[in-house]
C-alpha cells in the first residue's frame, strides 16, 4: 500500500493538492522525493524508485519495456478526485450555451465510443505515437474500464459529494481558505444527458 512505502526515490511533482495528501496521510518514511520527468524512462533505469503516473498509461508502457510495475491508487487514502474535466466560463456558458452543449455531447460520444469500440481511435493515436501500439493501448483500457461509468445516460456526471471532499481536502492542506470555493460552483451537469442533470 501506499502506507508501505519506504527506502526509494519517488519521482512526483510536489505542491499539487495529491503529493501534498499523499505527503500528509503517509509516513514515507526514508523516501526521497525528486521531480517527475514525465515518462518512465528513470523507473526503467533505477532500483528502489517509484514514480506518479495514470493506472492505465506509465505501468503500462513500464511493463511493455520490461520492468514489472505495481500501481498504487491515491484513492486508497482517501483521494479520489475527478481525472479529466472540460472547462470553459461563466460567460461562455451563458453566451454560448449551445456551443457548450456540443461540446459536450461530441467529448461523451466520443468516450462512449472509445470505451466500447477502441479500435479506431487506438489506431489513430498509434498514428501519431508509434510507441504507443495496439496492445499497450488494448492494456491500458482494460485498466482504465473500471475507473469510468460505461453507460451512455449517467457518463460524465459529477457529484457535488465528490467535488466537496475535494474542497474540504485542499483546505485541510491549506491550499485553499475555508469556504472561499463552492462544490456547487465548480461544475453542472446541465449539459449531460437527462439521467446524468
Amino acid at each position: 500500500s501506499l502506507k508501505d512505502i519506504t527506502v526509494v526515490e519517488l519521482a512526483i511533482s510536489e505542491g499539487r493538492p495529491f503529493s501534498e495528501w499523499l505527503k500528509q496521510e503517509c509516513p514515507l518514511d526514508k523516501v526521497t522525493m525528486v521531480p517527475f520527468s514525465g515518462n518512465v524512462g528513470e523507473f526503467l533505469l533505477k532500483e528502489n524508485f517509484a514514480q506518479q503516473g495514470y493506472v492505465f498509461s506509465e505501468p503500462v508502457v513500464a511493463k511493455k519495456r520490461g520492468a514489472n510495475p505495481k500501481a498504487l491508487m491515491l484513492s486508497e487514502i482517501g483521494f479520489d478526485p475527478y481525472a479529466s474535466l472540460l472547462v470553459t466560463t461563466e460567460d461562455v456558458i451563458k453566451s454560448d450555451p449551445d456551443l457548450v452543449q456540443e461540446m459536450v455531447e461530441a467529448s461523451v460520444a466520443g468516450w462512449f465510443q472509445y470505451l466500447h469500440e477502441p479500435e479506431i481511435t487506438h489506431k489513430y493515436i498509434e498514428e501519431q505515437n508509434s510507441d504507443m501500439d495496439e496492445e499497450t493501448l488494448s492494456l491500458g483500457l482494460e485498466r482504465m474500464r473500471p475507473l469510468c461509468t460505461l453507460e451512455i445516460d449517467t457518463m460524465c456526471r459529477m457529484e457535488t459529494e465528490r467535488w466537496q471532499q475535494l474542497i474540504d481536502q485542499i483546505t485541510e492542506l491549506k491550499m485553499i481558505e475555508q469556504g472561499s470555493v463552492q462544490a456547487a460552483d465548480c461544475f453542472t451537469n446541465e449539459f449531460l444527458g437527462p439521467a446524468s442533470r
